[in-house]
């Protein structure tokens, strides 16, 4: 079971999420179910209404949820919050401007979870 935990400030960061949906679910699927996920987005006071409409969407794809923070917090505190709501043990930490550039991305930390205590 995996926590994809993305922090935000003004960027829209639906094409990464849309990615790890899919291949999270993909995963399931082949895993007979036996596996699950998901993926919190905080969002950090974004002002760019632009922006924080384009993330709200988020909330439609299953397995994700956007918490939208009233105050900047900064990124470490932000981190942490993250970290402190993971409902699962394993967590994949994201810069909301990463890209998934493999198609075995979720599958290669859902294997490495046992490998070491921090895997990158």
């Amino acid at each position: 079971m995996l926590s994809f935990l993305i922090p935000t400030h003004n960027f829209v960061c639906t094409a990464l999420v849309q990615a790890v949906v899919s291949q999270a679910e993909a995963l399931r699927r082949e895993e007979g179910g036996h596996f699950d996920f998901e993926v919190i987005v905080a969002d950090d006071a974004s002002d760019d209404s632009t922006t924080v409409a384009a993330n709200r969407l988020l909330n439609q794809l299953p397995g994700t949820r956007l918490v939208e923070h009233q105050t900047n917090r900064g990124r470490a505190l932000l981190c942490n919050w993250l970290i402190d709501h993971a409902r699962f043990r394993h967590v994949v930490l994201m810069d909301a401007d990463a890209a998934v550039c493999t198609p075995d991305f979720v599958r290669r930390y859902w294997q490495a979870r046992h490998d070491a205590a921090v895997v990158c």
